[in-house]
């Protein structure tokens, strides 16, 4: 009943026939916009609405895979309850412009607040935080200690009004102007809970993102590891900007400098190592005033 458009399932002892009978007419349903279902040893009624109760007749006869036919009508009771109140980032990762109109969107259901934390992140804690697998996941309650006591540092703490529909998914732009107006660049996190929350029960929902105007692009190929810079603003090449390629073990592989084109070229010698060796992150860096990053080790975007 957490999703948007709940259904009603019923296990089944054995597997069903995969094609060729059609289960509807084993099924007796109290409306007839019902749709029947069957996965494996799953028989689904689709179109449930969220509040409604519902009577459903399995009939006598309705067959397994195996042959065994059910021997008598069996019937199910069932109510659709509203959805658990929850909230959640839709996406991965962003970047933000730096002095821009700067939000993300979070989606909730059925909550009319959220709180929220914003951390900064150190970019030496930055691939700690990758290989530890908490960029792009809810994290537990550990982790979100982890996070705030050992990766990076809180800068700004609130609370979100929105307004809730009922078992709908809401989207809200959660502005960020204000709480980073003095911020530096750099890498940030955002976490979202519902109020009184247990970290322990209820994982928070965390959005990482890039407060920069460098727009990175690399290529990995065999003549090693390629980086074209530009301005996320202007989207003009961006030269004199510092590049470092870190190992997985969080070591300095080797750094050069965007020419006035906004590229820059690693030896094809410092990707190839493998384990601990292995390039894992590229950080780009514009004077003090600016940083950004791009992961090596996830899918290609």
């Amino acid at each position: 009943s957490d999703s948007a458009a709940p259904r009603i399932c019923s296990e089944f002892s054995e597997p069903l026939v995969k094609a060729g009978v059609d289960y509807s007419v084993f099924t007796r349903l109290p409306d007839p916009t019902l749709a029947v279902s069957v996965n494996d040893r799953e028989l689904c009624i689709e179109g449930v609405v969220h509040g409604e109760r519902y009577r459903i007749t399995f009939r006598g006869g309705l067959p397994a895979a195996s042959g065994e036919e059910m021997v008598r009508d069996v019937v199910i009771n069932q109510y659709g309850r509203d959805r658990t109140p929850a909230v959640r980032f839709s996406g991965r990762a962003h970047v933000l412009p730096k002095g821009g109109p700067a939000a993300i969107p979070v989606e909730t259901v059925n909550t009319d607040a959220v709180s929220l934390e914003l951390f900064h992140v150190s970019d030496r804690n930055l691939l700690g935080a990758l290989r530890a697998g908490y960029v792009g996941r809810p994290l537990w309650g550990y982790e979100q200690e982890r996070l705030s006591e050992e990766i990076a540092t809180r800068v700004w703490q609130g609370t979100l009004e929105l307004q809730s529909v009922l078992n709908r998914d809401v989207t809200t732009r959660i502005p960020l102007a204000e709480a980073l107006r003095d911020a530096p660049t750099g890498i940030y996190a955002l976490k979202a809970v519902l109020p009184e929350a247990d970290p322990f029960d209820d994982p928070a929902s965390v959005q990482w993102f890039v407060l920069s105007d460098i727009g990175l692009a690399v290529l990995d190929g065999t003549d090693g590891v390629s980086v074209q810079a530009a301005s996320l603003s202007s989207a003009q090449p961006l030269p004199g900007v510092r590049l470092t390629l870190v190992s997985q073990a969080n070591a300095i592989l080797g750094e050069v400098t965007t020419d006035a084109q906004g590229f820059g070229a690693f030896p094809a010698g410092l990707s190839r190592g493998v384990g601990a060796s292995g390039p894992a992150l590229i950080l780009a860096e514009r004077g003090e005033d600016d940083i950004g990053f791009l992961s090596l080790t996830g899918p290609a975007f």
